[in-house]
């Protein structure tokens, strides 16, 4: 986490200031389509519905506002015209249309003018959300059905370790850069809010992950509040998973999550 790097690109964006920082910051997000999502439509008559519609991705620098920026994209497509009209109830949508879509969401980030590189494994971890290389936690995501009469609402969590800290596979930094250690297994349901105090805090002096330099900087107050304007965009246009939703989201997990 070089928080130097703030002063040296001084004249990027704040989205890109804060993507220079989380270089090697490896998160995985986990998108699950809804039911309407089949290849069991035009061009796809003879082919079978997937197995799972569970989509799993892998980026490699997606650290503090970011992931919660990424669920609010979500959350507007969910409640556009368009997700009406992709994944339409009377002829549905082939999979691999729906990753595409899904992909462009996470990766294009118009508001701030950035755009990720993503890489797709569904095939390899879609059905364990702790089998990534991951250093920030996990985002699950499920798509609501399309339904023009009574929209639902997106429904996200962010998986982190206890301490809302560091991954899902038991290792974490301090803001020396130094390993420490978080008890694989103990994991948590995450608001967006919650997340995002994960990384800028309220109380600075409770933040022991970054540097007294940085965290008395104008960009981390910045970054809190453009957060906390996501956090409350979340809260009102998203619904966060229950444990049991999560459960149900992965049926070969065995894994307890504490709420």
């Amino acid at each position: 986490m070089n928080t130097h790097l703030y002063n040296e690109f001084s004249t990027d964006s704040l989205s890109t200031k804060e993507a220079r920082l989380c270089y090697g910051q490896r998160h995985q997000i986990f998108v699950q389509a809804p039911k309407t999502v089949s290849k069991e439509c035009e061009g796809y008559k003879d082919a079978k519905k997937p197995a799972s519609l569970m989509t799993a991705w892998h980026n490699q620098w997606l650290y503090g506002t970011r992931p919660l920026a990424m669920v609010k994209r979500f959350a507007e497509y969910c409640k556009s015209d368009n997700h009406y009209k992709w994944t339409r109830t009377n002829t549905g949508m082939p999979l691999d249309q729906f990753k595409y879509v899904a992909e462009a969401i996470m990766s294009l980030d118009i508001e701030n003018g950035t755009c990720d590189k993503v890489y797709d494994e569904s095939k390899n971890i879609g059905h364990d959300f702790t089998l990534g290389d991951n250093n920030d936690g996990v985002t699950i995501i499920q798509i609501p059905e399309p339904d023009t009469n009574s929209p639902k609402k997106l429904k996200y969590a962010f998986i982190t370790g206890s301490d809302l800290y560091g991954g899902i596979t038991g290792k974490a930094w301090n803001a020396k850069d130094e390993e420490i250690a978080v008890p694989k297994g103990k994991y948590k349901i995450s608001t967006a809010r919650e997340y995002l105090y994960s990384y800028y805090h309220k109380d600075p002096l409770q933040d022991t992950s970054h540097t007294e330099e940085f965290k008395s900087s104008p960009a981390y107050k910045e970054l809190r509040e453009t957060g906390e304007a996501v956090a409350d965009y979340l809260e009102a246009n998203a619904e966060l998973l229950t444990l049991e939703e999560v459960r149900a989201l992965f049926p070969k997990m065995t894994i307890d999550l504490p709420m």
